[in-house]
């Protein structure tokens, strides 16, 4: 067998410099196509960030929200600028911008593989980890943490690609203390971009500590790494500590079991589910019949209930039962195998293809054993969401990770006589992924955005009800409310207004006309309540025996309704 050296210029020149500006060229289409999407969480980062840059502290201290990205954001609103029309796009140039950051973490990841590969591949070429780990992060970072999506997941799995660098670094014997001092910091602003880091510290930090064993020189390292970890982080938590008044890094996790698990709902929680609490602060239910809530107070934001959800349902009671967490695995573990089986198919595929292939399974085994600190590192989430809550943008890069652990142990095991069927299995690996990224980048839907439905073909319908609410008369600042939960309020924040009210009402279910008449009844029941709450008008889609009485008008031909008071 002879022994082919990784030449990382050559395979910059050839190899990694057309993937980048391939990858720079879909993230750009991607950015585009969805630049007026927006999501539920995505409101929220924003306001947090006006209230940041307003040196409104103890409203922007949220335990929900990571801090980093409502920084990133914050900064590029802030210095741009942007009309109401272009604010959600300059937020999608942000995003743009943070995956090309992503993309050089995958970039130091990728390069920090190749260094512990060098030599050890035999006859084949380097080329053949490149279009693999390429056309993985491409997709996964396109489909599962698209640009569309206005979370800081893809700021996050930037951090993760650096930090999952350095542990193949430090586990393949390179052990600098400057090494150890940087990856620290690394882990710290992974907290600081999505606060689950927390956990992935201590994982990290624990490999790393059966890598390098109870050695003095090893535990002096793992100290450094520590200490700069807390150099980042401490000062965020005894920010976030003090506003709170209590202890906390984070809140996010446990009420996701609270939400997810528990069965408290998100919004509106009253303490009608026993045994897990009474809430100390509920919203202000108004009415019954419809269900009608206020809020217009204390809590800032465009929506408040969502903004602050710790403040709302503060009181609730966690229960960490095994039949709940046995039901999540079971949910987790048949949408890891969609996610997999569905839109991973050709990575899955060729690589059981060369694990098949492979005649050295007992070396095999020994490299996947040397990868172990990789795959343990990227297996962990998998564990710790499949236990509670899986979403397909939280995983992307930690799908790179395994994938990339898998494929380097099965090519170290392939012998020689099988370069020809390697090669094969990553053109058309490579090339059967990078077919879908441009579907997916060149697609004006994509996974994890929550658009609004409306009449009309309107490039950008959020703004268009904002623009149609400022002819009424609505200036930012206004109160408002709004009817059902079927439209999105997006529009709020464009316009600058507060929800302060909602009723719960849906399109009635039957066209009969007593249907119709309940309706309206229930309509009529709660607008003076609606108005009490201080509202100057109510937002409502179309919504039969409600928006056909006497004061409703169309916002223009957008199929959405307005009353004022």
């Amino acid at each position: 067998m002879v022994a082919v050296n990784l030449d990382p210029k050559r395979a910059v020149r050839y190899w990694i410099l057309p993937f980048w500006i391939l990858a720079i060229g879909l993230f750009a289409l991607e950015a585009w196509n969805l630049r007026f999407s927006m999501t539920w969480d995505g409101v929220q980062y924003l306001d947090d960030a006006d209230l940041y840059y307003r040196g409104d502290w103890a409203n922007a201290a949220n335990s929900q929200w990571s801090p980093m990205y409502v920084w990133v954001v914050g900064a590029f609103l802030h210095l741009l600028r942007p009309s109401p029309y272009w604010q959600f796009a300059v937020v999608h140039l942000a995003n743009f911008f943070i995956a090309i950051f992503s993309l050089a973490g995958f970039q130091f990841f990728l390069s920090s593989l190749m260094r512990t590969l060098r030599g050890r591949l035999g006859s084949i070429p380097e080329w053949v980890i490149v279009v693999l780990g390429f056309s993985a992060f491409l997709y996964t970072t396109l489909d599962f943490t698209n640009l569309a999506v206005v979370t800081p997941d893809l700021l996050m799995h930037s951090f993760v690609y650096f930090v999952a660098g350095y542990l193949v670094r430090i586990s393949a014997g390179e052990r600098r203390s400057w090494d150890f001092f940087v990856l620290g910091l690394v882990l710290g602003l992974g907290y600081l971009a999505k606060a689950p880091f927390f956990f992935y510290t201590f994982v990290c930090l624990g490999i790393l500590f059966l890598v390098l064993g109870w050695k003095k020189d090893g535990l002096a390292k793992l100290a450094i790494a520590f200490g700069a970890f807390v150099l980042i982080a401490a000062p965020y938590i005894a920010f976030l500590s003090h506003w709170k008044h209590r202890l906390t890094y984070g809140d996010s996790g446990r009420y996701n079991v609270v939400w997810m698990l528990n069965g408290v709902p998100y919004y509106h929680w009253q303490g009608k589910q026993l045994g897990s609490g009474t809430p100390l602060h509920p919203t202000r239910q108004i009415s019954t019949d419809p269900p009608a809530y206020e809020f217009a107070t204390p809590v800032a934001g465009t929506y408040p209930p969502w903004f602050d959800p710790i403040y709302w349902n503060e009181g609730a009671r966690p229960h960490y039962r095994l039949s709940e967490f046995a039901a999540a695995a079971v949910r987790g573990a048949k949408y890891y195998e969609y996610l997999m089986h569905h839109r991973q198919l050709a990575l899955l595929a060729g690589l059981l293809i060369l694990m098949l292939a492979a005649p050295r399974k007992a070396l095999l085994i020994r490299r996947l054993v040397a990868n172990g600190p990789l795959l343990a590192f990227g297996l962990f989430p998998f564990v710790m969401y499949g236990l509670v809550h899986q979403d397909s943008r939280f995983l992307s890069s930690f799908f790179v990770l395994v994938w990339m652990a898998l494929y380097a142990s099965t090519l170290e095991a392939e012998p020689a006589i099988l370069t020809g069927v390697v090669r094969s299995v990553a053109i058309v690996v490579g090339a059967l992924m990078l077919v879908e990224c441009f579907i997916v980048a060149a697609s004006s839907e994509a996974q994890g955005t929550q658009d609004v439905t409306i009449a009309g073909n309107f490039p950008n319908p959020h703004w268009e009800i904002a623009r149609q609410l400022n002819l009424m008369g609505v200036e930012p600042g206004d109160k408002v409310a709004i009817i059902g939960n079927h439209l999105p309020y997006f529009w709020a924040r464009l316009a600058g207004v507060k929800i302060v009210a909602e009723t719960l009402m849906n399109d009635p279910p039957c066209g009969g006309k007593g249907c119709l008449e309940q309706t309206t009844a229930r309509w009529l029941r709660v607008k003076d309540l609606l108005a009490a709450s201080g509202a100057r008008i109510v937002v409502s889609p179309c919504i039969h025996g409600v928006v056909d009485q006497e004061g409703w008008v169309q916002l223009g031909t957008t199929g959405i309704f307005a009353y004022r008071f």
